[in-house]
C-alpha cells in the first residue's frame, strides 16, 4: 500500500511541473466589438424585472398593475432610446420616417434581438407593422397561456420601441403589440 501512494504522489508532482513549465496562453485578441452577455443571463434578467415589477405585494396599494406596466415602458424608452444613439453613432441618421422605421427594422431590432425584423407592412398612411415570428421575450411564455402574461414580457419591448423611435425623431402616436 505505500508503493501504491508514492506513486500516485510522484505523478500529480511531475503533472503539476509540467503544467508549471508550459508558457502561459496568449491574452485574448483586442477586439472593439461591444461586450455580450449571454442570452439566458438577458432572459432571465427581463423576466426578473417584470416579475417583480407586475408581480408585487398586494399590499403595496400605492401601486396599481397599469403604473407598474408605466415603469417597465419607461425602463424600455430610455434603454432603447440609449441604444439607437449607440447604433447610430457614425451613420447618417435617417431623414423621414420609412427610412427610422427601416433602420428600427434592421440596426436596432438586431442589436436589441439579435435577428432582423420578419417583415415590415405599411398602409402608407403612417401605419407601420413590424412581425418578428420568433420574438425573443416570447419564447418561454406558454402557448396556452392568457394574454395578460404575453403583455407583461412586451412592456419592456414597447417601450424600447418608443424610445427608439423618438430617438430618430418619429415620436410614435401609439405602439400596439
Amino acid at each position: 500500500m505505500t508503493d501504491t501512494t508514492t506513486t500516485s504522489t510522484t505523478t500529480i508532482a511531475a503533472a503539476a511541473g509540467a503544467a508549471a513549465a508550459a508558457p502561459p496562453p496568449p491574452p485574448p485578441p483586442a477586439t472593439s466589438s461591444p461586450v455580450q452577455v449571454a442570452e439566458i443571463c438577458l432572459d432571465l434578467l427581463l423576466a426578473e424585472t417584470e416579475r417583480h415589477f407586475m408581480h408585487r405585494d398586494v399590499q403595496n396599494a400605492n401601486t396599481s398593475s397599469s403604473d407598474d406596466a408605466k415603469h417597465l415602458q419607461a425602463i424600455g424608452y430610455r434603454v432603447g432610446y440609449a441604444l439607437v444613439e449607440r447604433c447610430s453613432r457614425g451613420k447618417p441618421r435617417p431623414t423621414d420616417k420609412l427610412d427610422a422605421v427601416k433602420f428600427v427594422c434592421k440596426d436596432f431590432w438586431s442589436a436589441a434581438f439579435g435577428k432582423n425584423v420578419d417583415h415590415l407592412r405599411t398602409n402608407h398612411r403612417g401605419v407601420f407593422v413590424l412581425q418578428d415570428t420568433s420574438f425573443r421575450n416570447l419564447r418561454h411564455v406558454p402557448q396556452h397561456a392568457n394574454n395578460d402574461v404575453a403583455n407583461e414580457r412586451l412592456q419592456i419591448p414597447t417601450g424600447m420601441l418608443q424610445g427608439a423611435l423618438a430617438a430618430l425623431g418619429v415620436p410614435p402616436t401609439s405602439v400596439e403589440v
